[in-house]
């Protein structure tokens, strides 16, 4: 046992599982390093400076001082190719051993950040990583690493199910609206493959979309009242012909021809 404060010359630079415990609350935080060393330096900087990831951690040893930590090395685990692995099997080990109204560790498990539970973020906050980020163009290779590691990849029907009813009823602001429109303004989609084509129209085929109600009807012509059409260029008005040609009217189509 060793005050923490001096731990971070006296600790081995091995690997293991250690614990800071606070002599005045009886409170306790077991861990896994690779470098047991630099691993108690990296908490006593950022405690120090007032940083810790650990906001439960941070509190104590803000109320209490740095001389009510103490720290101990429970177990020394040996290198090996499979060292990451075994570090979290110990440190699980050791996890268990103690309760958890007497732990500082925000994670229920060893090894890994689920169940955390995180404070709402505040509208600061929220404002100064929305400014941080604003702007940032991906360069091609990130992009290319992006879609590399993305690739193949399929949403679960739970995921799917859950995207869904956190979009479903919500309603854009003019505003956000307003910002598609712009961002999407003059852009131009990139052709459609042979198998994406081929994809689309098997998944339309034999489709009807029924019929629209009223209020659909309604929003629809309201919509394109007052909205003047470009001009079809000479290559669309061929396209249109090439497209029409030897098509044969349905009945409907005829009597309309027909009517004066």
């Amino acid at each position: 046992m060793i005050l923490l404060a001096l731990a971070s010359t006296a600790a081995p630079k091995t690997p293991g599982i250690y614990l800071l415990f606070n002599t005045a609350s009886g409170k306790c935080y077991p861990g896994q390093a690779k470098d047991l060393q630099k691993r108690i330096v990296h908490h006593c900087t950022m405690l120090r400076a007032t940083k810790h990831s650990n906001r439960y951690l941070q509190a104590a040893w803000n109320k209490y001082g740095a001389d009510s930590f103490v720290f101990w090395v429970l177990e020394h685990v040996e290198p090996s190719d499979d060292l990451r692995q075994r570090l979290v099997e110990r440190e699980q080990y050791w996890f268990d051993q103690f309760p958890a109204e007497i732990k500082f560790n925000l994670a229920p498990a060893a090894g890994s950040t689920l169940g955390i539970k995180r404070a709402p973020f505040s509208e600061e906050w929220r404002a100064r990583l929305g400014a941080s980020h604003r702007g940032l163009v991906k360069s091609p290779e990130t992009c290319a690493r992006l879609s590399a590691a993305l690739s193949g990849k399929r949403k679960t029907p739970e995921s799917i199910a859950k995207m869904k009813a956190t979009k479903t009823g919500a309603k854009l602001s003019e505003e956000h609206k307003a910002k598609i429109g712009a961002a999407s303004r003059g852009r131009k989609r990139a052709p459609r493959t042979a198998e994406v084509r081929a994809k689309i129209s098997a998944a339309l085929t034999g489709k009807s979309p029924g019929p629209r109600s009223a209020e659909h009807r309604a929003k629809i012509r309201a919509a394109k009242l007052g909205k003047k059409r470009p001009p079809f260029s000479a290559e669309w008005r061929a396209n249109i012909g090439a497209a029409s040609k030897g098509r044969k009217l349905g009945s409907k189509n005829k009597k309309k021809r027909e009517s004066p």
